[in-house]
């Protein structure tokens, strides 16, 4: 390979350095997105919450109408 002998050992580690360094800087700030239970994903996505606990949801349909507003509770999700 008559390429390898125009080349310059030191320039070519300098400038790989180089543009590794800005590869890193110019890089993206990663995002943490939350994923939240809805029908359409309910049953194919394995939830995690601060204890280590895995679950999933399971979607039913119901009307609300059968049901006394005052039976209804709020279940908190520890996330």
């Amino acid at each position: 390979m008559n390429l390898f002998k125009h080349l310059n050992p030191l320039a070519f580690i300098i400038s790989f350095c180089i543009g590794i360094l800005i590869v890193c800087v110019k890089q993206p700030v990663r995002e943490i997105r939350y994923k939240h239970p809805n029908p359409f994903n309910a049953g194919k996505e394995i939830y995690r919450d601060n204890d280590d606990g895995c679950f999933k949801y399971k979607a039913t349909r119901v009307n609300c109408n059968d049901y006394n507003p005052k039976s209804i509770k709020k279940h908190p999700i520890n996330i």
